[in-house]
């Protein structure tokens, strides 16, 4: 008889670095753009309002 020698099929880990890589870019992006607790829908005074007059 012939002794074949079979091997499982080595699984691609290209979706594993994939995910990672994603993540590490969106935590980069996340960790890189803080806000430094400034928010941009502050209320502006308006300079040309007018007052009432007293």
């Amino acid at each position: 008889m012939v002794d074949l020698s079979v091997q499982p099929k080595r699984k691609s880990k290209f979706w594993l670095w994939v995910l990672l890589i994603i993540i590490a870019a969106g935590l980069t992006y996340f960790i890189l753009n803080k806000d430094n607790n400034t928010t941009s829908d502050k209320v502006i005074r308006d300079s040309t309002g007018v007052s009432p007059v007293q």
